[in-house]
């Protein structure tokens, strides 16, 4: 797939609740919106009342915000597992519609523009307003905004690593190994609609099972069945042959055996995880219970470099201040793959900001079979009732 050049120049986005959330001050409740406020870790973020910044800077827009996907970073980042300043707003993906911008912004937005934003670990996206650089943003067409907030990252991560870690062709055989959430089946999607590969999949749950045979994956197994029982179905699976990719998206550990069935000269091991650290991974090699004499031969195998330096780990968050055009050209992409209907968005549950406690325990229980999304329109919209059966009553 081809990406089309676009010469962009933009500024580093900054936190922009930060500085409203240390000052502490009472302002009015018609100067405010709402946020889940992460001030300690191991802790589910407080929803509170933020001053709204009225003044925008050059490159920023206002955006009122939608849906909020509530990924497993997000909830890596409540844990502390990545290394963050609070107090912060987490949330890294999420649509809205544009409600105020700086006038001379370069990309031509327009006030009512829908959106999609996509901001790594700088967050926002759990509020009803944030303010962001117009670089993060993405218009949206005729995209609904439900979908809008569940594609950038899980479909945007699988286009670059087939794009420009491991360029597919029609045919080539794919394992995925995926988890609750987005990230691998937005792999599997990409990998089977987009490119016409052949798809295994490895996944954690029954139920996640059936979601990635619908997604697109020819054969799939548990993950829970255990490592002696999914090295065999692979073994019986692919016979002669080997798999050009495979596809990583909960951490890691797995590849250490399944890199058995990887096409030694052509090949490549990726690691979607978000938390990859490669010297965990180079120490972390579980028992994975397989007898010699069950294991395919790995004479070629065995004269690689070792794992841990053939691993290429894909992180789409750092392509936007590395490399912000591609980022840019990988997300409009994505987009335009799902107006010309060769990826689909798959939403789990929908939770409201006040049940942002039930939606994190859910994803951390594995509950999910796709992604988890926050309705930060469901408190207003309940508000707006209350006002309106109120009048109602003044009316009586």
């Amino acid at each position: 797939i081809m990406f089309s050049a676009r010469k962009l120049c933009a500024t580093v986005a900054t936190g922009v609740f930060r500085q409203f959330v240390r000052q502490g001050v009472n302002v009015r409740l018609g100067s405010t919106y709402r946020a889940a406020i992460l001030t300690e870790f191991n802790k589910i973020p407080t929803i509170e009342r933020v001053k709204v910044q009225q003044e925008l800077f050059p490159g920023q827009v206002k955006v009122d915000v939608k849906f909020c996907s509530l990924n497993y970073t997000d909830v890596r980042i409540l844990e502390g597992g990545e290394n963050v300043e609070l107090p912060l707003v987490p949330g890294c993906e999420f649509s809205g519609e544009i409600v105020a911008i700086d006038p001379d912004n370069k990309l031509d937005f327009k006030v009512g523009d829908r959106i999609v934003a996509l901001r790594g670990m700088d967050g926002g996206g759990l509020a009803s307003e944030v303010i962001l650089n117009e670089f993060d943003c993405f218009p949206l067409g005729s995209i609904p905004l439900k979908d809008a907030a569940i594609l950038p990252y899980g479909h945007g991560t699988a286009m670059l690593a087939f794009s420009k870690y491991c360029p597919l062709d029609e045919n080539d055989t794919v394992i995925v190994i995926a988890g609750p959430g987005g990230l691998g089946l937005g792999a599997i999607e990409v990998a089977s609609s987009v490119y016409r590969a052949h798809v295994i999949g490895i996944c954690d749950t029954q139920d996640s099972s059936i979601l990635i045979r619908d997604e697109g994956a020819f054969q799939t197994i548990c993950m829970s069945e255990g490592y002696p029982k999914v090295y065999k179905f692979l073994k019986n699976a692919l016979g002669t042959r080997r798999a050009k990719c495979i596809y990583d998206a909960v951490g890691g550990e797995a590849l250490h055996l399944l890199q058995d069935f990887l096409d030694p000269q052509n090949g490549c091991l990726i690691t979607a995880y978000p938390l990859f650290n490669r010297e965990t991974f180079r120490n972390n090699i579980p028992e994975f219970n397989v007898k010699p004499k069950d294991r395919v031969d790995r004479t070629e195998i065995e004269k690689l470099l070792p794992i841990d330096e053939r691993i290429q780990h894909v992180d789409l968050y750092g392509y936007q201040f590395r490399d912000r055009i591609f980022f840019r050209e990988i997300i409009e992409e994505t987009l335009e793959l799902y107006s010309e209907d060769l990826i689909s968005a798959h939403v789990s549950k929908v939770f409201s900001l006040e049940d942002i406690e039930d939606a994190v325990e859910y994803i951390r229980k594995k509950k999910c079979t796709g992604k988890v999304l926050i309705d930060l329109q469901e408190k207003k919209r309940k508000d707006d009732s209350d006002e309106s059966d109120n009048e109602d009553k003044r009316k009586d």
